[in-house]
């Protein structure tokens, strides 16, 4: 089976995004994310990082943070949950460049599940179901439910200071074969570490099922 490739607006907007997120744990070096404790000191370690160093990481060929595409659960509550939201959920204030990285990346995301659910797997290890739900749904209702969850966007590799190791130091090295080397070994982790099983959708499955008839 062939699969639809990146083209280069896909990945131009790829680097886009991982700059913006880079800027915003220069703006917060103590951020890591609500729910993740990171193994390094990551924003004092990006804030450290020149201009030049930080295009280089941008440039890596997937999303260096992660909106939790693999916790089908997460999803599940998400999609399903009250349209006004939980109020005991913690938000992002409006116009802040956190929360205007997640409604970018949102939006980014959601038209290109659309299009290539392929190329959205390949660059944030999504499964396929989390594909559907994004391309099944309207782009207002998305952002609506997700667009200010300040628990939603956390560092990807979160809890693997070794990539990071690896991407901060040969992933932004001026030697092109070293960078793009470090960037691919990245990508690899990404693509072949394990995936939580996804029991939310056959429950979904199963309870549109029609109740049995009793005799």
């Amino acid at each position: 089976m062939e699969y639809a490739g990146l083209s280069d607006d896909d990945l131009n907007n790829v680097q886009a995004l991982n700059r913006l997120f880079l800027d915003c744990l220069k703006i917060n070096t103590s951020y890591t994310g609500v729910r993740d404790q990171l193994a390094l000191p990551l924003g004092e370690l990006v804030s450290a990082l020149s201009e030049q160093q930080l295009e280089r990481l941008s440039a890596s060929p997937f999303l260096l943070f992660s909106l939790r595409e693999q916790e089908g659960d997460f999803w599940e509550a998400l999609f399903e949950a009250d349209c006004n939201g939980d109020l005991f959920v913690p938000s992002l204030v409006p116009g802040d460049e956190t929360g205007q990285l997640l409604s970018a990346s949102l939006g980014f995301l959601w038209q290109l599940a659309g299009r290539n659910a392929y190329a959205v797997r390949v660059l944030s290890g999504a499964s396929l179901h989390w594909c559907e739900q994004l391309a099944d749904c309207t782009l207002v209702t998305l952002l609506s439910r997700a667009a200010y969850r300040a628990d939603l966007l956390v560092p990807r590799f979160s809890s693997n200071p070794d990539v990071w190791t690896k991407l901060l130091s040969a992933g932004v090295s001026s030697e092109r074969n070293v960078r793009h080397a470090a960037h691919l070994t990245a990508l690899q982790t990404l693509l072949t570490q394990d995936v939580r099983t996804q029991q939310a959708p056959a429950r979904a499955a199963a309870c549109r099922l029609p109740p049995p008839r009793s005799r």
